[in-house]
Parts: C-alpha cells; sequence; structure tokens
C-alpha cells in the first residue's frame, strides 16, 4: 500500500529534546545555564518574549552576553542529550522508510548532534559565531531562524518540501509552541508533543506524550 506520510519533521527545545529548565526545556535555557548566565537570559526573555515585534533586539542582546565566553563550558550542560520520551527509540526504529529532520530556532551544537545520532537527513537550526574557541557575541542574521517572525519557520518547511520534493500533504510535523502552529496549518498530520500552550493543542491533529505514539498515526494513514 502506498504511504501517505513520507516525512516527520520535529521541532527540537520541548519536542525532540527535554532539558530540565522550565517554562521551556530548552538548548538555549541549559546552554546559558553552563555559562552561569541564566539570570540575565530569563531577564531578557520575561522583558521580550511577550513583545514580538523586538525578536531581533531580544537576540541581538542575548547572542552578545556571550562575547568573549568558551564554547566548550557553554556545552557542558547540553551533553549527553536528554530526549523527550520516546523520541530516540521512535526515530531510531524507522530504518529509512522516512525521510526526517529537525527544523528548530534551537542551537546547532545539539541539533547537529541528533542529525549524527538519529541518522537524520537534515537539520535546520541557529548558529552563533565563533573564533578561537570563544564566542564572538555575534550571528548571521541572515541565515538565523527566528522564533517568532511571520511565516519564519512555515516558509523554511516549504523550503525543505520542495528541496526532497515532497508534498506537504505527505508530511508529518510534530511540534510544542505556538510557533509551531504554521507549520501545523501547512501539513498532513500536524502533531503536538507535550503542547506548551492550550492553542498549539487546538491546531494539531493529534497530541502524544512519548513519540512511539506516533507508530500507531503513521500505520493508521497507510
Amino acid at each position: 500500500m502506498k504511504k501517505t506520510i513520507k516525512m516527520i519533521v520535529s521541532d527540537m527545545d520541548g519536542t525532540l529534546v527535554d532539558y530540565p529548565i522550565k517554562p521551556f526545556n530548552s538548548t538555549w535555557d541549559a546552554f546559558y545555564d553552563a555559562l552561569g548566565l541564566s539570570e540575565e537570559n530569563r531577564m531578557l526573555r520575561e522583558n521580550y518574549y511577550p513583545k514580538k515585534e523586538l525578536e531581533t533586539e531580544w537576540t541581538d542582546k542575548q547572542v552578545g552576553l556571550l562575547k568573549g565566553m568558551p564554547v566548550a563550558k557553554a556545552l557542558e550542560n547540553l551533553f549527553p542529550i536528554p530526549y523527550s520520551k520516546g523520541a530516540k527509540e521512535f526515530f531510531l526504529s524507522l530504518n529509512g522508510d522516512y525521510k526526517k529532520g529537525i527544523l528548530t530556532s534551537g542551537i546547532s551544537f545539539v541539533a547537529d548532534a541528533i542529525k549524527k545520532e538519529l541518522n537524520f537527513d537534515f537539520s535546520i537550526s541557529n548558529t552563533l559565531n565563533q573564533k578561537n574557541e570563544r564566542f564572538t557575541g555575534t550571528y548571521n542574521h541572515e541565515n538565523w531562524l527566528k522564533l517568532w517572525a511571520k511565516g519564519a519557520k512555515a516558509d523554511k518547511l516549504k523550503e525543505i518540501s520542495y528541496k526532497f520534493k515532497i508534498p506537504l500533504d505527505s508530511i508529518c510535523f510534530i511540534g510544542d509552541n505556538d510557533n509551531d502552529i504554521p507549520c501545523f496549518n501547512l501539513v498532513a498530520l500536524p502533531v503536538a508533543f507535550n503542547p506548551k500552550t492550550e492553542e498549539t493543542g487546538k491546531n494539531a491533529k493529534y497530541i502524544i506524550s512519548d513519540f512511539r505514539e506516533l507508530n500507531s498515526l503513521l500505520y493508521s494513514l497507510e
């Protein structure tokens, strides 16, 4: 029988990974905590998170905190990767039956490691500039996947669809927060993993708390 879903794309922070720092369980929070910058990071988030139109200003200040910080120190809280429930088992069980990848505004250190560990076909994430094993406090604005910019994540998903010649109606997207909703609205199988907001859950077709639940969902569509 012909497969309905041919590609599985997942968000990372709070979805594929579950770092023990609330409320978002993200690579960013674990990263800043390792550098002793958790309080500064929290204050910036609390100020800017509700002001989505000021996201670039937020990012500039957040990344600016890193200037001169050692890269090795920043990685101490990131590895080993704390995968969300069932994520590692589910993706390693696919055996090439689906294209699979990451689409996230999270940190590339972790996204690239997941790509390698779980044999993903692609990973799109955010990379911080560094020199001589220290962060420069800058980033590439052109290649930065914004968290809240209208259409940013959905446009990347369209690019992925085009590149792999897999239509959006053959893609499953998994996310956990409101910035994933535009992607949910594009694909055949939108799945919310432990959604952070009620709105995120409402816009998904299914809600799961263990990635292995996807096995039955995918099977039902074949």
